[in-house]
């Protein structure tokens, strides 16, 4: 006989959430950035108007700094704890 069976449903269709795991050696950006984990160049990014500011001067350090020898208002390497994320002004 066939019938509703609500606690089977219940059981068989749970999904249980984990939380999503980070490859290794993933870099974590900080709470002021756009993203939790830094790109594949391993810079971290500011958005929504804001700009990068380090030891509070506009320009940070990012993966482009060593080659092209110049900071980047927007990227900052994820290791850098004297950049932020912050509005002008």
């Amino acid at each position: 006989m066939w019938g509703w069976d609500q606690s089977r449903f219940d059981r068989d269709w749970t999904v249980q959430s984990e939380p999503e795991s980070e490859p290794e050696g993933t870099l974590k950006c900080p709470e002021h950035s756009a993203l939790p984990i830094a790109d594949s160049e391993g810079d971290c990014y500011c958005s929504g108007g804001r700009h990068c500011f380090m030891l509070n001067e506009k320009g940070c350090v990012y993966s482009g700094t060593n080659s092209k020898l110049r900071l980047s208002p927007l990227y900052f390497r994820a290791n850098c704890s004297e950049c932020k994320c912050m509005l002008d002004g």
